[in-house]
């Protein structure tokens, strides 16, 4: 008996998510924490993949890792960005599939993304959303952990 108890916290241990947040995570209270940043939300939408994370740079600044029914928030310099999707797969499958999703953010203001996985070549795209479909969005999923 205590070896299945001891081998299913074994297995529950080994599919336990290796989701993460690397930078701050801003107050939630406030839509911007300044009025000379811009806040970024990426949540994941598609169930297509679900068991594999999906890796968000902001340009060369890892932010995070995410699975289904998380989200990453940061805050940013205002201006032109590019947010740098990968979706991590197995080589077998291909190997990690990388999708840029362009950004323009100006100072005081708060962007929602939605963030799926295209079903033929799986590659990871996002979507801006309006504010209220985009709290809705950031409502019903759990922030990622940070690291």
């Amino acid at each position: 008996m205590k070896i299945l108890a001891l081998l299913a916290a074994t297995l529950l241990a080994s599919c336990s998510s290796s989701t993460y947040q690397k930078v701050p995570f801003p107050r939630q209270d406030v839509v911007v924490s300044s009025p000379s940043v811009a806040r970024i939300y990426v949540a994941r939408q598609s169930l297509l993949g679900s068991l594999r994370d999906l890796r968000v740079s902001d340009g060369s600044t890892e932010i995070g890792t995410i699975s289904q029914g998380e989200y990453l928030c940061w805050e940013r310099q205002p201006g032109r960005g590019l947010i740098v999707l990968v979706y991590e797969g197995p080589k077998v499958d291909g190997g990690d599939i990388e999708g840029l999703l362009p950004i323009e953010c100006e100072p005081g203001q708060a962007y929602y993304y939605l963030i799926e996985i295209e079903r033929s070549y799986k590659k990871p795209y996002g979507t801006l959303l309006d504010e209220k479909a985009g709290r809705a969005l950031i409502a019903e999923r759990e922030p990622a952990p940070v690291d």
